[in-house]
């Protein structure tokens, strides 16, 4: 190639793409286009800047940046552990290490870096609950859902909100039972349509009105 420009953009479009010197020059992957120099430094010695600007994996200068990055990956990263395993095969200049890497340079939280900061309170998270699709009914399945539908919804909202109201489990996920059979049959009656049969009834109930 004759520019720096146009064999970077190569590098970029090659099916697996080189990430570090190790792969570009000792793994040979350079050699996936023949215009490409095992060289480029030297080729391109008046434009060069550094590998990582060649290869294109030059970190995100601002975790704002970084950030924004994060965000458009899909599917979304689920915690930590899941942005440290994915980050560098969905984007190379995500940093393994984000927290040390933005350091005194605007780093808050995994969760402010993720884009999930918690419900601050419980009534918007039991809002959020019932919204799920599956709804969890217990908390077994709330622990197993999936957590990239609402990433805003703590792991342990027991924890969480203990200070906010907590109540137990039942009355996080909207489960508590109805205090009066009036109540109960007005809920019966608000079912659409309205069960006529028992059986009908047990099969439908838990479902669509948890209570």
């Amino acid at each position: 190639y004759c520019t720096i420009e146009e064999a970077m953009v190569a590098v970029q479009q090659l099916a697996h793409r080189p990430r570090t010197w190790n792969e570009y020059v000792l793994q040979g992957m350079y050699k996936a286009d023949p215009r490409l120099s095992s060289i480029p430094e030297e080729i391109y010695a008046a434009d060069w800047v550094s590998w990582p600007h060649f290869l294109g994996a030059e970190k995100y200068k601002t975790v704002e940046e970084a950030i924004g990055a994060a965000g458009r990956v899909r599917p979304p990263f689920v915690n930590s552990p899941d942005y440290e395993k994915r980050c560098r095969s969905v984007d190379p200049r995500l940093p393994k290490v984000p927290s040390a890497f933005y350091n005194g340079r605007g780093w808050v939280s995994w969760p402010h870096f993720l884009g999930y900061i918690p419900y601050k309170m419980i009534s918007e998270a039991m809002q959020a609950v019932k919204l799920l699709v599956p709804r969890p009914l217990s908390a077994k399945e709330y622990r197993n859902r999936d957590r990239t539908a609402d990433r805003k919804l703590p792991n342990r909202p027991q924890v969480m909100y203990a200070e906010d109201g907590w109540d137990g489990w039942r009355h996080f996920l909207g489960t508590e039972k109805y205090d009066t059979l009036t109540e109960a049959m007005a809920a019966v009656q608000r079912m659409v349509p309205p069960p006529i049969t028992s059986t009908e009834y047990r099969r439908r109930c838990v479902r669509e009105d948890p209570r």
